[in-house]
């Protein structure tokens, strides 16, 4: 979305919010379309940090069970560098409280173990829901490895740099491949011509 389609579905979705008590989906949407509007640079001054853990915080009261803003409220947050104790035992019971009745959950699995390993320092309690994770989902199995070797007590809160890491390293790789693809298609393009136009 460009930055004029994200105005026009904030604006309607705030006109249609005013006329009704609106749905989780609705202000999970509200807090991401935020998100977006504000920016990596701008969303975590105060005033527009508020404005978005305020709208996963409604979806969150609508529905404690919905996910995708549980997950998203944790991730924001953790990623912002500001959290009190409170606030980290509260996404922290959030996604237990899922967890009690969705097990299976990998992702969920995962960010509750990032938040005992990189956070709250619990190497055990992480690793036992990163296990959980990877047995549940294969691609995990690299973070449980990286997260079994490493010294919780030497880590930032930054609890998402492996999976950055690991996203960044795939989008390299798949920019390398689609560039050597066109490197050969143009060299195969090069040969048709240079042979059959004599």
């Amino acid at each position: 979305m460009n930055k004029h389609e994200i105005s026009n579905r904030l604006e309607a979705l705030e006109e249609e919010l005013k006329y009704g008590a609106g749905e989780e989906t609705d202000f999970y949407e509200l807090g991401m379309l935020y998100e977006l509007k504000f920016g990596e640079k701008d969303k975590y001054k105060k005033q527009n940090f508020q404005t978005i853990i305020d709208c996963y915080n409604k979806a969150i009261g609508q529905n404690p069970f919905y996910i995708p803003a549980v997950q998203k409220k944790a991730e924001f947050l953790c990623s912002s560098g500001s959290l009190s104790e409170e606030t980290v035992s509260e996404i922290k019971n959030e996604i237990e409280n899922i967890l009690k009745v969705y097990p299976a959950n990998a992702d969920l699995q995962v960010l509750l173990g990032e938040i005992k390993l990189f956070i709250l320092k619990d190497k055990q309690g992480g690793l036992e829901n990163i296990k959980k994770a990877s047995e549940l989902d294969k691609k995990y199995e690299e973070l449980l490895n990286a997260a079994e070797n490493m010294d919780v007590n030497k880590l930032n809160n930054d609890i998402f740099f492996l999976k950055k890491d690991n996203k960044q390293k795939n989008n390299i790789l798949y920019k390398l491949l689609i560039a050597l693809l066109i490197i050969l298609f143009l060299l195969i393009g090069c040969y048709f011509v240079v042979n059959y136009t004599i």
